[in-house]
């Protein structure tokens, strides 16, 4: 279903809101979650495949991890020395 609704994306974004309520009606979900799986916030494993090259290089630079736990997070209890 995301990638029926990602290939009903259009690039005009003028007129996003709009478009995203009608697609949001067929399939009986929210505008806004239609607008998130085109804005690519969610699903976007499953609909890279229809993406463009520059939407493939935008979205590696900025979603690199690097290894280890992301930084802020803490154990839930604390290790034993």
């Amino acid at each position: 279903m995301a990638l029926e609704i990602y290939s009903q994306r259009n690039s005009d974004t003028d007129n996003k809101t709009a478009e995203s309520l009608e697609v949001a009606n067929k399939y009986g979900i929210s505008s806004k979650s239609v607008r998130d799986i085109w804005d690519r916030k969610t699903w976007a494993r499953i609909t890279r495949q229809m993406w463009t090259k520059q939407e493939k290089e935008q979205w590696d630079r900025t979603h690199v991890r690097g290894p280890g736990r992301p930084s802020g997070t803490k154990d839930a209890k604390p290790r034993k020395r």
